[in-house]
């Protein structure tokens, strides 16, 4: 879990700074744990303990952000993975997220944990990685179990808010809903590489970078299959501004959209 919440944080980083270091830590990191402790459905928490939420949630999170940050379409169906185990072992008969799996027999109780600490909890990191993905597939089902995820503690975070930081985050994402920026075109082009740094850079709450190629119904939801050829597009929903085609076009609706608070 510790090693998701550290590559997520890297992944950030090096969208953020530009630098390429950071995200070759971050990749090689991400393998490096798949070969130490398995992959999707075969993970572990150590040796042979079967990983938990917390191990689930870190990673799903951590590939969104590396596919955020590379474009790379494995991280999107890794997440995929991640958060159906965690949709599928994690859930309790009242809809709140265990630390074990349901299938764990050597414990007295199932724990629930929903305060956020230093270290955020698993329902927290769940409910945003959730929410991520939900944009990038276009999912309903998704969005509805991150929202679980938060009214989960609706009644604590009404008293005890400052608890609760991650899992704010996540309500925030949730209520002002998201963007996409699509990046539309050869992953090498000279004009998306410049707009993901651009964008990378950018303080740009809620918003999603994905490629038009991702794994999931996006294109077909977004309809793009006119657009220009390199372009991209800030989304929201099933609506898409017009293509921009220009870094000077991009520079200019990132100005627009801070000037608006930074939600376009």
């Amino acid at each position: 879990d510790w090693n998701g919440l550290t590559i997520a944080a890297l992944a950030r980083a090096a969208r953020a700074l530009g630098d390429g270091t950071l995200q070759t830590m971050a990749s090689r990191a991400y393998d490096g744990l798949a070969d130490a402790c398995g992959t999707g459905e075969a993970l572990h928490h150590v040796g042979t303990v079967p990983a938990m939420l917390d191990d689930h949630a870190a990673l799903a999170w951590a590939a969104m952000e590396l596919y955020q940050t590379t474009g790379w379409p494995r991280y999107v169906e890794d997440a995929s993975v991640h958060v159906r185990c965690i949709t599928e072992r994690f859930v309790a008969d009242d809809g709140m997220l265990c630390t074990v799996a349901a299938s764990t027999h050597d414990v007295i109780v199932r724990q629930k944990q929903g305060y956020d600490s230093a270290y955020p909890c698993g329902n927290s990191i769940a409910a945003i990685a959730m929410a991520m993905l939900a944009a990038v597939n276009h999912d309903e089902t998704l969005r509805t179990a991150a929202e679980q995820c938060v009214r989960s503690w609706g009644r604590a975070l009404q008293t005890h808010s400052p608890g609760f930081c991650m899992l704010l985050c996540a309500w925030d994402v949730l209520v002002h809903g998201t963007h996409e920026i699509v990046l539309h075109g050869p992953t090498d082009d000279p004009l998306l590489s410049e707009a993901r740094a651009l964008l990378g850079a950018a303080y740009l709450p809620g918003a999603v970078i994905m490629r038009a190629d991702a794994p999931s119904a996006s294109t077909a939801i977004f309809d793009i299959a006119s657009a220009p050829v390199p372009s991209v597009l800030w989304c929201h929903g099933s609506v898409c501004q017009r293509p921009m085609t220009s870094l000077a076009a991009v520079q200019e609706f990132l100005a627009a959209s801070t000037a608006l608070g930074s939600r376009g």
